[in-house]
């Protein structure tokens, strides 16, 4: 299992509405059709394809219903293996959130030091930019008030 947890200087709603926004955003981009937020809550299902040591495979992708400002957990399936990922949000007294992001596969894959190394590098930019454009955003909407 892949796994990654950071404390974020967000609340738990700007980081669960930011994902929303992301996930929609892919969904739209690799389904072909224009989901919706409403679409979202009630869990989505869309093909898509990845490239896979050279070759286009089809893949499913599955959107669970989410948990709002709590989780947000999607299955994709390609190649005979399903994929399991999950971002947990906990909400923190002082106004902020603990985002928490979990991968797992069935079959097990085969991990290694280096794509645990890559997942923590990859995830703590990935937590990074989505905090920083929040707080960006909070800030040029305080300033044009």
């Amino acid at each position: 299992m892949l796994s990654y947890k950071k404390k974020l200087r967000v609340s738990a709603e700007e980081i669960y509405d930011l994902l929303v926004q992301q996930v929609i955003a892919e969904a739209r981009q690799k389904g072909g059709k224009d989901f919706t937020v409403e679409d979202f809550n009630k869990g989505l299902k869309y093909k898509s394809s990845k490239k896979l040591s050279g070759k286009l495979e089809d893949a499913s992708v599955s959107v669970k219903k989410p948990i709002e400002n709590r989780k947000i957990s999607f299955t994709y399936f390609i190649k005979g293996v399903t994929y399991d990922f999950s971002y947990n949000i906990t909400p923190e007294e002082d106004g902020t959130c603990t985002l928490e992001y979990n991968q797992t596969s069935n079959p097990a894959q085969k991990e290694n030091w280096f794509a645990r190394l890559m997942n923590n590098r990859n995830s703590r930019a990935k937590f990074s930019s989505m905090e920083k454009y929040i707080i960006q955003n909070r800030n040029k909407q305080n300033n044009e008030e």
